[in-house]
């Protein structure tokens, strides 16, 4: 599954939802939980950043056992 997340220039999540999920809608809550588990996050390099101010991420999701 992927996660979406648009990362403020100051490290802050402003927004995460599914970009492509699992098909298991609580292995997707999970993936999200996860992410929103490691904010605030570093702030992202300004070349990251796109005219709106944030950083645009997919990330690649695996959750084992």
């Amino acid at each position: 599954m992927v996660v979406h997340v648009e990362v403020a220039a100051d490290g802050t999540l402003r927004r995460t939802e599914i970009e492509r999920g699992s098909g298991f809608p609580e292995l997707d809550r999970r993936a999200l939980r996860a992410v929103l588990g490691v904010g605030p996050l570093p702030a992202p390099p300004p070349a990251l950043l796109g005219g709106s101010g944030f950083a645009d991420l997919s990330i690649p999701v695996e959750l084992g056992r």
